[in-house]
Protein backbone atom coordinates (compact mmCIF):
# COMPACT_ATOMS: atom_id res chain seq x y z
CA UNK A 1 0.00 0.00 0.00
CA UNK A 2 2.80 2.37 0.93
CA UNK A 3 4.62 1.72 -2.35
CA UNK A 4 1.43 2.20 -4.32
CA UNK A 5 0.83 5.55 -2.65
CA UNK A 6 4.40 6.66 -3.45
CA UNK A 7 3.89 5.63 -7.07
CA UNK A 8 0.74 7.70 -7.22
CA UNK A 9 2.48 10.70 -5.70
CA UNK A 10 5.24 10.92 -8.29
CA UNK A 11 3.08 12.20 -11.14
CA UNK A 12 1.60 14.75 -8.75
CA UNK A 13 5.10 15.89 -7.82
CA UNK A 14 6.01 16.33 -11.45
CA UNK A 15 2.77 18.20 -12.04
CA UNK A 16 3.56 20.54 -9.16
CA UNK A 17 7.01 21.28 -10.61
CA UNK A 18 5.50 22.01 -14.03
CA UNK A 19 2.89 24.28 -12.47
CA UNK A 20 5.57 26.19 -10.61
CA UNK A 21 7.61 26.50 -13.79
CA UNK A 22 4.62 27.77 -15.76
CA UNK A 23 3.79 30.20 -12.95
CA UNK A 24 7.40 31.46 -12.92
CA UNK A 25 7.40 32.01 -16.70
CA UNK A 26 4.05 33.83 -16.52
CA UNK A 27 5.43 36.19 -13.87
CA UNK A 28 8.71 36.71 -15.71
CA UNK A 29 7.46 37.38 -19.20
CA UNK A 30 10.78 38.74 -20.42
CA UNK A 31 12.49 35.45 -19.54
CA UNK A 32 9.77 33.37 -21.21
CA UNK A 33 9.81 35.62 -24.29
CA UNK A 34 13.60 35.42 -24.45
CA UNK A 35 13.54 31.62 -24.23
CA UNK A 36 10.88 31.43 -26.96
CA UNK A 37 12.88 33.76 -29.20
CA UNK A 38 16.05 31.73 -28.71
CA UNK A 39 14.22 28.47 -29.48
CA UNK A 40 12.82 29.97 -32.67
CA UNK A 41 16.26 31.32 -33.56
CA UNK A 42 17.77 27.89 -32.93
CA UNK A 43 15.29 26.18 -35.29
CA UNK A 44 15.94 28.75 -38.01
CA UNK A 45 19.65 28.50 -37.30
CA UNK A 46 19.56 24.72 -37.73
CA UNK A 47 18.04 25.20 -41.16
CA UNK A 48 20.66 27.79 -42.05
CA UNK A 49 23.40 25.49 -40.75
CA UNK A 50 22.27 22.70 -43.07
CA UNK A 51 22.36 25.25 -45.90
CA UNK A 52 25.90 26.20 -44.89
CA UNK A 53 26.93 22.55 -44.94
CA UNK A 54 25.74 22.19 -48.54
CA UNK A 55 27.24 25.53 -49.52
CA UNK A 56 30.64 25.11 -47.92
CA UNK A 57 31.18 21.51 -48.99
CA UNK A 58 30.46 22.37 -52.63
CA UNK A 59 32.41 25.64 -53.01
CA UNK A 60 36.14 25.97 -53.48
CA UNK A 61 38.14 27.64 -50.71
CA UNK A 62 38.42 30.86 -52.72
CA UNK A 63 34.70 30.94 -53.61
CA UNK A 64 33.77 30.20 -50.00
CA UNK A 65 35.98 33.10 -48.87
CA UNK A 66 34.30 35.43 -51.38
CA UNK A 67 30.84 34.28 -50.32
CA UNK A 68 31.60 34.71 -46.60
CA UNK A 69 33.00 38.22 -46.91
CA UNK A 70 30.04 39.29 -49.08
CA UNK A 71 27.62 38.02 -46.44
CA UNK A 72 29.59 39.94 -43.80
CA UNK A 73 29.51 43.05 -45.98
CA UNK A 74 25.76 42.60 -46.41
CA UNK A 75 25.25 42.38 -42.64
CA UNK A 76 27.06 45.70 -42.18
CA UNK A 77 25.27 47.36 -45.12
CA UNK A 78 21.80 46.40 -43.85
CA UNK A 79 22.41 47.16 -40.18
CA UNK A 80 21.20 50.81 -40.26
CA UNK A 81 17.71 49.74 -41.33
CA UNK A 82 17.49 47.41 -38.31
CA UNK A 83 17.14 50.49 -36.10
CA UNK A 84 13.96 51.37 -38.01
CA UNK A 85 12.34 48.14 -36.78
CA UNK A 86 11.85 49.51 -33.27
CA UNK A 87 10.44 52.77 -34.56
CA UNK A 88 7.92 50.98 -36.79
CA UNK A 89 6.77 48.71 -33.97
CA UNK A 90 6.02 51.64 -31.67
CA UNK A 91 4.47 53.76 -34.43
CA UNK A 92 2.06 51.02 -35.44
CA UNK A 93 1.24 49.96 -31.89
CA UNK A 94 0.29 53.53 -30.97
CA UNK A 95 -1.95 54.12 -34.01
CA UNK A 96 -5.01 52.54 -35.53
CA UNK A 97 -6.77 52.17 -38.85
CA UNK A 98 -5.98 54.59 -41.66
CA UNK A 99 -3.31 56.42 -39.64
CA UNK A 100 -1.30 53.22 -39.13
CA UNK A 101 -1.66 52.31 -42.82
CA UNK A 102 -0.45 55.76 -43.92
CA UNK A 103 2.55 55.57 -41.60
CA UNK A 104 3.58 52.14 -42.88
CA UNK A 105 3.34 53.13 -46.54
CA UNK A 106 5.17 56.41 -45.92
CA UNK A 107 7.97 54.61 -44.09
CA UNK A 108 8.25 52.10 -46.92
CA UNK A 109 8.40 54.82 -49.59
CA UNK A 110 10.98 56.84 -47.66
CA UNK A 111 13.36 54.05 -46.70
CA UNK A 112 12.99 51.97 -49.87
CA UNK A 113 13.93 55.09 -51.85
CA UNK A 114 17.07 55.42 -49.75
CA UNK A 115 17.88 51.72 -50.17
CA UNK A 116 17.45 51.99 -53.95
CA UNK A 117 19.95 54.85 -54.01
CA UNK A 118 22.36 52.86 -51.83
CA UNK A 119 21.93 49.83 -54.11
CA UNK A 120 22.75 51.96 -57.15
CA UNK A 121 25.93 53.22 -55.47
CA UNK A 122 26.87 49.65 -54.55
CA UNK A 123 26.53 48.50 -58.16
CA UNK A 124 28.36 51.59 -59.45
CA UNK A 125 31.38 50.95 -57.21
CA UNK A 126 31.24 47.14 -57.40
CA UNK A 127 34.43 46.94 -59.46
CA UNK A 128 36.41 49.05 -57.00
CA UNK A 129 35.03 47.12 -54.03
CA UNK A 130 35.82 43.77 -55.66
CA UNK A 131 39.44 44.79 -56.29
CA UNK A 132 40.01 46.14 -52.77
CA UNK A 133 38.32 43.20 -51.05
CA UNK A 134 40.04 40.73 -53.40
CA UNK A 135 36.75 39.27 -54.63
CA UNK A 136 37.08 37.72 -58.06
CA UNK A 137 33.53 38.34 -59.28
CA UNK A 138 32.01 41.79 -58.90
CA UNK A 139 28.58 40.38 -59.82
CA UNK A 140 28.23 39.40 -56.16
CA UNK A 141 27.67 43.06 -55.31
CA UNK A 142 24.74 43.20 -57.73
CA UNK A 143 23.12 40.40 -55.76
CA UNK A 144 23.85 42.30 -52.54
CA UNK A 145 22.24 45.44 -53.96
CA UNK A 146 18.99 43.56 -54.62
CA UNK A 147 19.09 41.98 -51.15
CA UNK A 148 19.58 45.42 -49.54
CA UNK A 149 16.35 46.68 -51.11
CA UNK A 150 14.37 43.55 -50.20
CA UNK A 151 15.79 43.57 -46.68
CA UNK A 152 14.52 47.13 -46.24
CA UNK A 153 11.02 46.08 -47.26
CA UNK A 154 10.97 43.01 -45.00
CA UNK A 155 12.30 44.95 -42.00
CA UNK A 156 9.62 47.66 -42.20
CA UNK A 157 6.79 45.22 -42.87
CA UNK A 158 7.86 42.86 -40.08
CA UNK A 159 7.95 45.84 -37.70
CA UNK A 160 4.38 46.68 -38.70
CA UNK A 161 3.27 43.09 -38.10
CA UNK A 162 4.97 42.97 -34.70
CA UNK A 163 3.25 46.24 -33.85
CA UNK A 164 -0.07 44.62 -34.70
CA UNK A 165 0.90 41.62 -32.51
CA UNK A 166 1.25 39.36 -35.54
CA UNK A 167 4.53 37.85 -34.45
CA UNK A 168 3.42 34.37 -35.47
CA UNK A 169 2.97 35.57 -39.06
CA UNK A 170 6.50 36.95 -39.06
CA UNK A 171 8.01 33.78 -37.60
CA UNK A 172 6.06 31.51 -39.93
CA UNK A 173 7.14 33.54 -42.95
CA UNK A 174 10.79 33.37 -41.91
CA UNK A 175 10.55 29.61 -41.48
CA UNK A 176 9.05 29.29 -44.97
CA UNK A 177 11.90 31.37 -46.42
CA UNK A 178 14.47 29.12 -44.70
CA UNK A 179 12.76 26.03 -46.15
CA UNK A 180 12.73 27.64 -49.62
CA UNK A 181 16.43 28.44 -49.36
CA UNK A 182 17.19 24.90 -48.25
CA UNK A 183 15.29 23.45 -51.21
CA UNK A 184 17.00 25.85 -53.63
CA UNK A 185 20.39 24.89 -52.23
CA UNK A 186 19.68 21.18 -52.71
CA UNK A 187 18.52 21.82 -56.29
CA UNK A 188 21.56 23.95 -57.08
CA UNK A 189 23.91 21.35 -55.60
CA UNK A 190 22.35 18.74 -57.89
CA UNK A 191 22.85 21.12 -60.84
CA UNK A 192 26.51 21.74 -59.97
CA UNK A 193 26.96 24.29 -57.20
CA UNK A 194 28.88 27.47 -58.06
CA UNK A 195 29.42 30.90 -56.55
CA UNK A 196 26.54 32.28 -58.64
CA UNK A 197 24.20 29.56 -57.37
CA UNK A 198 25.19 30.42 -53.79
CA UNK A 199 24.24 34.06 -54.37
CA UNK A 200 20.93 33.10 -56.02
CA UNK A 201 20.09 30.87 -53.05
CA UNK A 202 20.63 33.90 -50.80
CA UNK A 203 18.55 36.30 -52.93
CA UNK A 204 15.45 34.30 -53.90
CA UNK A 205 14.30 33.53 -50.32
CA UNK A 206 14.21 37.29 -49.67
CA UNK A 207 11.72 37.58 -52.54
CA UNK A 208 9.58 34.85 -50.98
CA UNK A 209 9.82 36.47 -47.53
CA UNK A 210 8.90 39.92 -48.87
CA UNK A 211 5.88 38.48 -50.72
CA UNK A 212 4.61 36.65 -47.61
CA UNK A 213 5.14 39.70 -45.38
CA UNK A 214 3.22 41.95 -47.77
CA UNK A 215 0.40 39.40 -47.98
CA UNK A 216 0.05 39.30 -44.20
CA UNK A 217 0.38 43.08 -44.04
CA UNK A 218 -2.50 43.73 -46.44
CA UNK A 219 -4.68 41.26 -44.51
CA UNK A 220 -3.80 42.89 -41.17
CA UNK A 221 -4.27 46.47 -42.38
CA UNK A 222 -7.35 46.72 -44.63
CA UNK A 223 -6.79 50.49 -44.82
CA UNK A 224 -3.77 49.91 -47.05
CA UNK A 225 -6.11 49.04 -49.91
CA UNK A 226 -7.52 52.56 -49.81
CA UNK A 227 -6.55 54.94 -52.62
CA UNK A 228 -5.56 57.66 -50.12
CA UNK A 229 -3.35 55.41 -48.00
CA UNK A 230 -0.29 57.29 -49.26
CA UNK A 231 -0.32 61.02 -48.63
CA UNK A 232 2.03 63.96 -48.21
CA UNK A 233 1.08 64.18 -44.53
CA UNK A 234 2.49 60.69 -44.01
CA UNK A 235 5.85 61.71 -45.44
CA UNK A 236 5.80 64.88 -43.33
CA UNK A 237 5.33 62.70 -40.27
CA UNK A 238 8.38 60.62 -41.27
CA UNK A 239 10.52 63.74 -41.77
CA UNK A 240 9.43 65.17 -38.42
CA UNK A 241 10.49 61.98 -36.58
CA UNK A 242 13.59 60.98 -38.54
CA UNK A 243 16.00 62.88 -36.27
CA UNK A 244 15.40 60.41 -33.45
CA UNK A 245 16.38 57.53 -35.72
CA UNK A 246 19.79 58.80 -36.74
CA UNK A 247 21.65 57.99 -33.48
CA UNK A 248 20.15 54.49 -33.42
CA UNK A 249 21.10 53.86 -37.03
CA UNK A 250 24.66 54.98 -36.30
CA UNK A 251 24.90 52.85 -33.15
CA UNK A 252 23.56 49.66 -34.73
CA UNK A 253 25.87 50.11 -37.74
CA UNK A 254 28.85 50.42 -35.40
CA UNK A 255 27.76 47.34 -33.42
CA UNK A 256 27.43 45.27 -36.58
CA UNK A 257 30.85 46.47 -37.70
CA UNK A 258 32.22 45.15 -34.40
CA UNK A 259 30.60 41.81 -35.19
CA UNK A 260 31.83 41.48 -38.78
CA UNK A 261 35.06 43.49 -39.06
CA UNK A 262 37.33 40.51 -38.42
CA UNK A 263 35.96 38.53 -41.37
CA UNK A 264 36.27 41.51 -43.70
CA UNK A 265 39.87 42.17 -42.63
CA UNK A 266 40.75 38.49 -42.92
CA UNK A 267 39.67 38.57 -46.56
CA UNK A 268 41.60 41.78 -47.11
CA UNK A 269 44.92 40.83 -45.49
CA UNK A 270 45.09 37.01 -45.52
CA UNK A 271 45.58 34.65 -48.43
CA UNK A 272 42.50 33.05 -49.98
CA UNK A 273 43.07 29.74 -48.17
CA UNK A 274 43.78 31.39 -44.82
CA UNK A 275 40.73 33.64 -45.19
CA UNK A 276 38.62 30.53 -45.84
CA UNK A 277 40.08 28.86 -42.75
CA UNK A 278 39.36 31.93 -40.63
CA UNK A 279 35.81 32.08 -41.98
CA UNK A 280 35.39 28.44 -40.93
CA UNK A 281 36.37 29.35 -37.37
CA UNK A 282 34.04 32.36 -37.21
CA UNK A 283 30.96 30.62 -38.62
CA UNK A 284 30.86 28.12 -35.77
CA UNK A 285 32.15 30.47 -33.08
CA UNK A 286 29.74 33.31 -33.84
CA UNK A 287 26.75 31.09 -33.20
CA UNK A 288 27.21 32.12 -29.55
CA UNK A 289 26.85 35.77 -30.52
CA UNK A 290 24.01 35.34 -33.01
CA UNK A 291 21.80 32.88 -31.14
CA UNK A 292 21.15 35.12 -28.10
CA UNK A 293 20.88 38.23 -30.33
CA UNK A 294 17.10 37.69 -30.51
CA UNK A 295 16.95 38.82 -26.86
CA UNK A 296 18.23 42.31 -27.73
CA UNK A 297 15.04 43.76 -29.25
CA UNK A 298 12.98 42.35 -26.35
CA UNK A 299 15.27 44.05 -23.83
CA UNK A 300 15.20 47.30 -25.80
CA UNK A 301 11.41 47.42 -25.78
CA UNK A 302 11.14 46.63 -22.05
CA UNK A 303 13.77 49.19 -21.03
CA UNK A 304 12.19 51.86 -23.22
CA UNK A 305 8.84 51.35 -21.50
CA UNK A 306 10.19 50.96 -17.96
CA UNK A 307 9.95 53.98 -15.68
CA UNK A 308 11.90 52.90 -12.60
CA UNK A 309 15.60 52.14 -12.50
CA UNK A 310 14.92 49.02 -10.38
CA UNK A 311 12.67 47.63 -13.11
CA UNK A 312 15.33 48.24 -15.72
CA UNK A 313 17.96 46.50 -13.66
CA UNK A 314 15.65 43.51 -13.23
CA UNK A 315 15.11 43.31 -16.99
CA UNK A 316 18.86 43.44 -17.60
CA UNK A 317 19.44 40.78 -14.94
CA UNK A 318 16.83 38.46 -16.44
CA UNK A 319 18.29 38.71 -19.94
CA UNK A 320 21.82 38.24 -18.61
CA UNK A 321 20.73 35.04 -16.86
CA UNK A 322 19.16 33.61 -20.01
CA UNK A 323 22.14 34.69 -22.09
CA UNK A 324 24.63 33.18 -19.63
CA UNK A 325 22.75 29.86 -19.67
CA UNK A 326 22.69 29.71 -23.48
CA UNK A 327 26.29 30.86 -23.92
CA UNK A 328 27.61 28.53 -21.20
CA UNK A 329 25.94 25.52 -22.78
CA UNK A 330 27.18 26.63 -26.20
CA UNK A 331 30.80 26.88 -25.03
CA UNK A 332 30.66 23.34 -23.65
CA UNK A 333 29.05 22.05 -26.85
CA UNK A 334 31.63 23.71 -29.10
CA UNK A 335 34.51 22.46 -26.95
CA UNK A 336 33.23 18.89 -27.32
CA UNK A 337 32.03 18.84 -30.92
CA UNK A 338 33.98 21.52 -32.82
CA UNK A 339 36.07 19.05 -34.81
CA UNK A 340 33.26 16.71 -35.99
CA UNK A 341 31.13 19.74 -36.90
CA UNK A 342 33.95 21.18 -38.99
CA UNK A 343 34.53 17.86 -40.73
CA UNK A 344 30.80 17.54 -41.41
CA UNK A 345 30.52 21.05 -42.80
CA UNK A 346 33.87 21.56 -44.50
CA UNK A 347 35.35 18.03 -44.85
CA UNK A 348 38.88 17.36 -43.59
CA UNK A 349 40.48 20.36 -45.34
CA UNK A 350 39.86 22.68 -42.35
CA UNK A 351 39.99 20.14 -39.51
CA UNK A 352 43.28 21.60 -38.25
CA UNK A 353 41.55 24.83 -37.16
CA UNK A 354 39.18 23.00 -34.78
CA UNK A 355 41.12 24.02 -31.62
CA UNK A 356 40.78 27.68 -32.65
CA UNK A 357 36.97 27.47 -32.69
CA UNK A 358 36.74 27.11 -28.91
CA UNK A 359 39.04 30.11 -28.42
CA UNK A 360 37.07 32.23 -30.87
CA UNK A 361 33.80 31.17 -29.20
CA UNK A 362 34.99 32.89 -26.00
CA UNK A 363 35.21 36.17 -27.92
CA UNK A 364 31.80 35.55 -29.46
CA UNK A 365 30.39 35.00 -25.97
CA UNK A 366 31.78 38.40 -25.00
CA UNK A 367 29.96 39.91 -27.99
CA UNK A 368 26.66 38.40 -26.84
CA UNK A 369 26.89 40.21 -23.48
CA UNK A 370 28.09 43.40 -25.18
CA UNK A 371 24.96 43.26 -27.34
CA UNK A 372 22.75 43.33 -24.24
CA UNK A 373 24.61 46.36 -22.85
CA UNK A 374 24.24 48.08 -26.23
CA UNK A 375 20.47 47.57 -26.27
CA UNK A 376 20.16 48.78 -22.69
CA UNK A 377 22.18 51.96 -23.29
CA UNK A 378 20.42 52.64 -26.60
CA UNK A 379 17.00 52.33 -24.96
CA UNK A 380 18.13 54.92 -22.40
CA UNK A 381 19.52 57.10 -25.22
CA UNK A 382 23.05 56.94 -23.81
CA UNK A 383 24.89 56.58 -27.10
CA UNK A 384 28.34 58.02 -26.46
CA UNK A 385 29.92 54.82 -25.01
CA UNK A 386 28.89 53.00 -28.17
CA UNK A 387 30.45 55.66 -30.40
CA UNK A 388 33.78 54.90 -28.68
CA UNK A 389 33.69 51.48 -30.36
CA UNK A 390 35.00 53.27 -33.46
CA UNK A 391 38.31 53.74 -31.63
CA UNK A 392 38.49 50.00 -30.91
CA UNK A 393 37.65 49.18 -34.54
CA UNK A 394 40.34 51.56 -35.80
CA UNK A 395 42.94 50.06 -33.45
CA UNK A 396 41.98 46.54 -34.54
CA UNK A 397 42.31 47.55 -38.19
CA UNK A 398 45.74 49.12 -37.68
CA UNK A 399 47.04 46.05 -35.83
CA UNK A 400 45.86 43.64 -38.52
CA UNK A 401 47.17 45.88 -41.28
CA UNK A 402 50.52 46.58 -39.66
CA UNK A 403 51.45 43.05 -38.59
CA UNK A 404 51.57 39.97 -40.78
CA UNK A 405 49.24 37.61 -38.93
CA UNK A 406 48.56 33.91 -39.29
CA UNK A 407 45.08 32.47 -38.83
CA UNK A 408 45.75 31.61 -35.19
CA UNK A 409 47.22 35.08 -34.56
CA UNK A 410 44.15 36.76 -36.05
CA UNK A 411 41.85 34.60 -33.89
CA UNK A 412 43.78 35.65 -30.77
CA UNK A 413 43.71 39.35 -31.70
CA UNK A 414 39.98 39.11 -32.52
CA UNK A 415 39.20 37.58 -29.12
CA UNK A 416 41.20 40.30 -27.35
CA UNK A 417 39.33 42.93 -29.40
CA UNK A 418 35.94 41.46 -28.50
CA UNK A 419 36.81 41.02 -24.81
CA UNK A 420 38.20 44.55 -24.50
CA UNK A 421 34.96 46.02 -25.85
CA UNK A 422 32.93 44.06 -23.29
CA UNK A 423 35.19 45.18 -20.44
CA UNK A 424 35.00 48.81 -21.58
CA UNK A 425 31.21 48.73 -21.92
CA UNK A 426 30.68 47.01 -18.56
CA UNK A 427 32.96 49.45 -16.73
CA UNK A 428 31.30 52.49 -18.31
CA UNK A 429 27.84 51.08 -17.62
CA UNK A 430 28.47 50.49 -13.90
CA UNK A 431 30.14 53.90 -13.51
CA UNK A 432 27.15 55.61 -15.17
CA UNK A 433 24.69 53.64 -13.07
CA UNK A 434 26.55 54.42 -9.85
CA UNK A 435 26.62 58.11 -10.80
CA UNK A 436 22.89 57.90 -11.69
CA UNK A 437 23.56 59.03 -15.25
CA UNK A 438 21.22 56.43 -16.78
CA UNK A 439 17.72 57.77 -17.31
CA UNK A 440 15.03 57.13 -14.69
CA UNK A 441 12.15 57.77 -17.09
CA UNK A 442 11.44 56.10 -20.43
CA UNK A 443 12.93 57.91 -23.39
CA UNK A 444 10.46 59.60 -25.69
CA UNK A 445 10.17 58.50 -29.28
CA UNK A 446 12.51 55.82 -30.36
Amino acid sequence: MHLAEKGRQRPGGKTTVMKRLRSFLRRNTLISSSIASILFSAIAGLGNYIIQVFTNRNLSAADFGDYTVLMGFLAIATMPITAVLFFVIRSVASSRGAIAARRIISLCVFFVSISLAAAAVLVLFSGWLARNMQIRSQSGFTFLAAIVVLSTVTTIVSGALFGRKKGFSVNASIMVSVIVRLLLTVIFVAAGFTFAFAMWSALLPYLVLAALFVLFLVRSFPGMRSSDAFSASGLQWVFSNIAGLLPLMAVYTICMAVMQIDVVLAKRFLSADDAGAFATVTILGKVLALLPSMIGPLLFARISAAGKSRTKRRHLRDTFLVNAFVVGGGLIFIALFARPLIVLQFTERYSDVAPLVSLYAVGAACLSFTNLFCNYLSACRKYWPLYVYIVFIAAFYLIVRGIHLSVSDLVTVSVLFQASILVFTAVVFFIMRRAQLICEVPAKGI
